[in-house]
């Protein structure tokens, strides 16, 4: 097989064939699963096209065209050449008693995930600000607005969740008075934003800002991403501890982006010699030990 004689040739050419210990793979077909569904919950409306709407829905064909492109390429891989590349995977992990690593912008992409599903409470907050988005992208009249005063809400990706989030960090950034006197002058006052929708989303964002960060580090094709996962993993940590004696609003999300993070890093966290408070069951086998 191609794969097997390619690595071969890599571990003789560089003489590191007993020196061995983990094998990193891109992981494929399973980043398009995880990366494709993840939409911010209430963000949904954001990505209904519209057929009507020219300017949104030229972004949409574009934005979509990569995950169509990358799933045809994955799906054109015959079954065989993948049965080889898992017995090889598996065959590394027996013979030589090491085993593969998932990938950490995967990784992080799961945890966001879980952490997702506890965020039912600042919803309604996150539909407000995805149909605002979607409206800076389809109305002339407040795409107009906005320029004026010099705002560009920027688009959003269903395969880049940090995308949404930039979304999200930019219309609450807008300043209050300003945004809703827009949404009123063009006949969607039912969209402005309330003291309690700043409140849960400020905290929405507080709790994912260093997810962002490391998300948009990893993508970065010139960072070296290895050097960046323990130092990055044990920061957000701390950081959602700290958040947890804080938030008022967003506290099921905070205990389930917590939750998540130990199950998947929690034995990296251990090997800090930092004490984790998470039962055996809840340990993710494939992720946990790394």
């Amino acid at each position: 097989p191609v794969l097997l004689d390619t690595y071969e040739a890599c571990i003789s050419s560089f003489s590191i064939r007993g020196k061995l210990v983990r094998l990193i793979t891109d992981s494929a077909s399973n980043n398009i699963a995880a990366f494709s569904g993840l939409i911010i919950p209430g963000f949904e409306c954001y990505f209904q096209r519209d057929d009507d709407d020219e300017l949104y829905s030229d972004w949409y064909n574009d934005g979509e065209q990569t995950e169509s492109d990358d799933a045809k390429i994955d799906n054109n891989v015959p079954l065989d050449v993948q049965d080889v590349v898992k017995q090889f995977l598996d065959s590394i992990a027996i013979d030589d008693e090491s085993f593969r690593l998932p990938c950490y912008a995967h990784s992080i992409q799961l945890v966001i995930n879980d952490g997702l599903k506890g965020s039912i409470c600042v919803q309604p907050s996150l539909e407000k600000i995805s149909k605002i988005a979607k409206l800076s992208h389809s109305s002339t009249a407040v795409a107009e607005r906005l320029e004026n005063i010099q705002v560009c809400v920027p688009n959003a990706n269903k395969t880049r969740w940090n995308s949404q989030y930039d979304m999200v960090v930019t219309v609450i950034g807008i300043q209050p008075s300003a945004l809703n006197d827009i949404l009123i002058q063009t006949q969607h006052r039912e969209l402005c934003l309330k003291s309690l929708d700043y409140q849960m989303l400020n905290e929405f964002v507080s709790l994912l800002t260093l997810f962002a960060e490391a998300t948009t580090t990893t993508q970065a094709q010139k960072t070296p991403s290895v050097s960046i996962v323990a130092p990055s993993i044990l920061a957000i940590y701390q950081d959602l501890l700290l958040e947890r004696a804080n938030v008022k609003h967003a506290s099921s999300l905070c205990e389930c982006l917590l939750e998540s993070l130990l199950s998947r890093f929690g034995g990296m966290l251990e090997q800090m010699l930092l004490v984790i408070d998470i039962s055996e069951k809840k340990k993710k086998k494939n992720f946990y030990d790394l």
